[in-house]
């Protein structure tokens, strides 16, 4: 009873044995000429619309539980995700930021040195 389908064949299913099951009672009652076989026959056919609601509330119930569990999933992968993710781009600037920043003053004395050059000629 995990798919809406599952939910209404368990549904159908219930009203089928539930018709079946009343009206072997209800035929038996009659050729056997037992009151308590009819009795028996008439209560399974009054209550089986009651199994019905109850395998319906169960059904619904179960799946809204199971959509709640599979966002809670969904959630926890993604918060594992970005969190892994994050640490890879923490790695990645640790690696950069000296890199870059000798770069910048490699171009920065270049470019000193370059106009000290200018300035002395």
């Amino acid at each position: 009873m995990t798919s809406p389908g599952g939910l209404e064949r368990s549904i159908e299913w219930v009203l089928t044995a539930g018709v079946v099951a009343s009206g072997l009672l209800l035929l038996l009652g009659l050729v056997l000429g037992q009151e308590p076989l009819l009795r028996a026959g008439v209560l399974l056919l009054m209550l089986t619309p009651v199994v019905r609601v109850l395998v319906l509330t169960l059904g619904l119930f179960l799946l809204r539980r199971n959509r709640e569990v599979l966002r809670e999933k969904v959630e926890e992968g993604l918060s594992s995700h970005l969190l892994r993710k994050q640490s890879a781009f923490d790695d990645w600037k640790s690696d950069f930021e000296p890199a870059m920043r000798r770069k910048l003053v490699r171009e920065l004395e270049v470019g000193v040195i370059s106009t000290l050059d200018r300035v002395v000629r």
